[in-house]
């Protein structure tokens, strides 16, 4: 599925779409800040989904973050208490992962592109530093959003770098599979990056990661999907219900 129009609604950048028509086209994508200031991304149609907004104060995230250390995320990455490794999420999207392991006590270097998600993951961010709790702390102090392609990024590591990765992790988008309806996230993120699943460009991710000498790589997939480049096991594999973590050392 190619990538749909994107518009924007309000003072916005240029860059994240084309203002709204009037009347509005029947299909597209739409950011907007809603009534109590979040920027928010829907589609349009008669049956599409509410606004995707990023709120790191969900009861959701809540239950993602209660998984602590020992969660999938942690022991993939090397979480062990009192060890703070930097992490460079590659693949940030809107940032939860980044977001959590900022929480969990690693120093985070999140890596977006897109300019549509990295505005929707910076307005989430911007949003939870507020906090005066632990959350707000770590998201001001250990997570680190960059605007920017990861494989250029990588490529210019030094020996001299200040924040070189101890770990690398990648989470590339992967095509839905069944007929399952996908959830909202899933799908307004299809529609506006396309349905993922480019094994070359995976692979590029992957090779970039691993010219970067980190100590670790891990790789988020669905449970059932190949390793990331064909034929290459990793290491480990710590599985949940539906995803699981490749950990390549």
């Amino acid at each position: 599925m190619p990538p749909l129009p994107r518009y924007s609604v309000g003072e916005l950048s240029p860059e994240l779409g084309d203002p709204l028509p009037d009347p509005p086209p029947e299909e597209g994508l739409v950011l907007e800040r809603d009534l109590r200031g979040r920027l928010g991304i829907r589609s349009l149609g008669a049956n599409a989904p509410g606004a995707l907004t990023v709120d790191f104060r969900s009861a959701e995230f809540a239950r993602r973050l209660a998984e602590g250390r020992k969660g999938l995320l942690g022991r993939a990455v090397g979480l062990a208490k009192g060890e703070r490794p930097v992490v460079w999420d590659a693949t940030a999207g809107l940032g939860r992962d980044a977001v959590r392991l900022a929480a969990l006590g690693a120093i985070v270097i999140a890596f977006e592109r897109d300019p549509v998600v990295h505005a929707l993951f910076a307005d989430g961010l911007a949003r939870v530093r507020e906090g005066e709790d632990e959350l707000g702390a770590a998201a001001r102090e250990r997570c680190t959003l960059r605007r920017a392609d990861a494989i250029e990024a990588l490529a210019k590591i030094s020996p001299s770098e200040a924040l070189a990765p101890d770990v690398v992790f990648l989470d590339p988008m992967f095509p839905a599979r069944g007929s399952a309806r996908a959830r909202k996230e899933a799908q307004i993120l299809q529609a506006l990056l396309g349905e993922g699943g480019d094994t070359e460009a995976d692979a590029a991710l992957f090779g970039a990661a691993r010219a970067a000498t980190p100590r670790r790589i891990v790789v988020k997939r669905p449970k059932h999907a190949r390793p990331i480049v064909e034929g290459l096991e990793p290491h480990h594999r710590f599985e949940g219900k539906s995803v699981r973590f490749d950990l390549y050392l």
